[in-house]
């Protein structure tokens, strides 16, 4: 019988949707929107803001400096939609006049959610899966919604200012003995053109190649962890305050829903106490696939930082995979790792703050 080895493959990490570009209407019947955004009671600009246009599918970050401009819009009225992480987003409507520059101010309140008197609660068996309800528990909501903000603005980062990073991949095996072996260390380059998508039944899959047959674990990401599709098959919780690497940081809680019967993940997400911004996030197997009897339990360990202020990415991955073993016989392993660690990260055109049509 051939023997099955287990492989974590990345996937779908710095993707992001390719958005059809609305039509742009000439100069004679268009317009400009320059604004900059800034924080309520004080006035401190606020960088990398999300500003968009949803009736015309538009969308960009604020510079450094949070100022943005907007090209073409068509005369009339529009929305104007503005956001950013650990902030109440505004919303507000701007009469866009052809052949002309309008400017708008912005100011953003900081998001106001009282963690000390969030009710702290325990995941069951998750019969009920999705998002917390606003109506149910606002506080936990208001929490969750900027899990959702962390993978927009990841998203629009992927989407609109392309990226290449260099990853260094190191896999070693302990031993019952003491002893670890490291099996494997290089540098990879990858960019952002991965795509995945969560379906329930799709997380470990078995490759078909005939003369390396392996068990893939594709990973959900940050990405993954805010869609649509995962948030309709797991159930969260407020775990309550903890933290990651000393900073003080909020945990919640997910586990997937007791109808998929297939491996899928349970785990935690981490969110800055202050900021809001995501710090780590933990995964675990439901259950390991039958072609993999070898092992015991599997965890995935993500940790981010951020690639400009606000904007939080993948630095750290870490992969623990704990064997079935013999523990009275030191010469077996009894645990496989694998790290992949970002070493830089290079943008393929501009970057944030550095888009051409901004201007100081």
């Amino acid at each position: 019988m051939r023997r099955r080895w287990w492989t974590i493959v990345l996937c779908a990490s710095l993707a992001g949707l390719a958005r059809a570009g609305a039509q742009v209407p000439s100069p004679r019947d268009s317009g400009t929107i320059v604004g900059v955004v800034g924080v309520r009671d004080g006035g401190a600009p606020l960088a990398y803001s999300v500003v968009s246009i949803p009736a015309l599918g538009r969308e960009r970050f604020t510079n450094d400096r949070g100022m943005f401009v907007l090209t073409g819009v068509p005369a009339g009225s529009v929305r104007l939609v503005v956001r950013h992480i650990g902030y109440s987003p505004a919303e507000l409507t701007v009469v866009v006049r052809a052949g002309r520059a309008d400017t708008v101010r912005v100011q953003l309140a900081k998001l106001a959610v009282e963690l000390n008197r969030v009710t702290v609660q325990a995941l069951g068996r998750c019969v009920a899966p999705g998002p917390p309800s606003e109506k149910s528990d606002p506080a936990f909501a208001a929490i969750f919604e900027q899990l959702r903000e962390n993978a927009d603005r990841y998203r629009l980062l992927a989407d609109s200012y392309p990226f290449a990073y260099a990853m260094e991949r190191k896999s070693a095996i302990h031993y019952v003995s003491g002893e670890t072996i490291i099996t494997a260390l290089d540098t990879a380059k990858i960019g952002t053109g991965t795509h995945w998508h969560y379906v329930p039944g799709t997380l470990v899959v078995e490759t078909t190649a005939p003369n390396s047959r392996q068990v893939l674990f594709n990973i959900p990401t940050l990405l993954q962890l805010a869609d649509q599709s995962f948030l309709e098959n797991h159930c969260f919780a407020n775990a309550g305050a903890d933290v990651v690497a000393g900073h003080p940081v909020v945990r919640i809680d997910f586990s997937a829903a007791a109808r998929i019967k297939p491996p899928d993940v349970f785990g935690s997400i981490y969110l800055d106490r202050e900021t809001f911004q995501i710090r780590r996030s933990t995964l675990r197997l439901t259950r390991i696939p039958d072609e993999t009897p070898q092992i015991a339990a599997v965890e995935v360990i993500t940790d981010f930082s951020e690639v400009v202020p606000s904007i939080s990415i993948p630095s750290t991955i870490r992969s623990v995979h704990v064997l079935h073993t013999d523990r009275t016989r030191p010469i077996l392993p009894d645990t496989t790792y694998e790290t992949q660690r970002m070493l830089r990260v290079s943008f393929l055109r501009s970057k944030p703050g550095e888009d051409p049509s901004v201007r100081p």
